[in-house]
């Protein structure tokens, strides 16, 4: 997009987390329209938040490639000159959540990495790369974001394989497989006070954004502290530990 070309954000009724969490906190229910919003803000004192300096965030996701994290960031732009209150997320750190595993050292024990590790090699070896396709952004209660149209379905199917493989050794998400809604999260609320965003817009669900080939899985910590943290800090919240290839298709 040129210049401040001016779009409006799609609602989408369904709850989430930016990184799939949703049990750091509870979205707000009901019934949403861009005339009034029910907005959520992030609470950047919430316990969750401290705490993952010691007890990171482990999850499974996949990164955007350059290519198309500029394709993003340019959408950012034009988010940020209409409302640049609130947190709007590094290229570095753009991804869709693929799998969510747990709170290191409180919900998933440090000695088992190397069996969480070997439940992504498993499954990321018996799926065959796809293409991805980000069009149209959307709300929920606390975050803009971009939909996933092509390769929504596999996303979903990976999310599957990879909960059954990790069994125990993962957190039971509520929006595992078929309630997941994969997306790439563009910026966090930090005040419900967004009327201006909403109101200057137009819907994007027509908005091509970008495409890409989801041919690997990394396997991440987050520190919570720094994902919502001062823009220095935001480059820096993950740490990679581990990356599984999917097949050749």
């Amino acid at each position: 997009m040129r210049g401040r070309e001016r779009f409006d954000l799609s609602v989408d009724r369904s709850s989430n987390h930016p990184l799939g969490l949703a049990y750091i906190r509870k979205r707000m229910c009901g019934s949403l329209c861009a005339e009034s919003m029910k907005i959520a803000p992030i609470n950047l004192r919430s316990e969750a938040i401290r705490a993952s300096r010691m007890h990171p965030l482990l999850v499974g996701l996949a990164l955007l490639p350059e290519t198309l994290q500029k394709s993003v960031t340019n959408v950012q732009e034009n988010l940020r000159r209409i409302n640049a209150r609130h947190i709007f997320h590094p290229a570095v750190t753009l991804h869709i959540t693929v799998k969510p595993v747990g709170t290191l050292g409180v919900q998933v024990d440090r000695k088992d990495l190397d069996r969480i590790k070997m439940a992504f090699y498993r499954v990321s070896s018996e799926f065959e790369a796809f293409e991805v396709a980000l069009e149209g952004l959307a709300v929920f209660p606390d975050v803009v974001y971009a939909k996933v149209t092509d390769g929504r379905e596999d996303i979903i199917e990976l999310n599957k394989a990879l909960a059954e493989s990790l069994g125990d050794l993962a957190v039971k998400w509520e929006y595992d497989g078929d309630r997941m809604i994969p997306h790439v999260t563009l910026a966090t609320f930090t005040a419900p006070a967004i009327g201006d965003l909403l109101a200057d817009v137009k819907k994007a669900d027509h908005l091509a954004i970008g495409r890409m080939t989801l041919n690997c899985v990394h396997l991440v910590t987050v520190y919570l502290n720094r994902y919502y943290g001062s823009e220095s800090d935001r480059a820096t919240a993950f740490r990679k530990v581990g990356v599984f290839q999917l097949r050749s298709s």
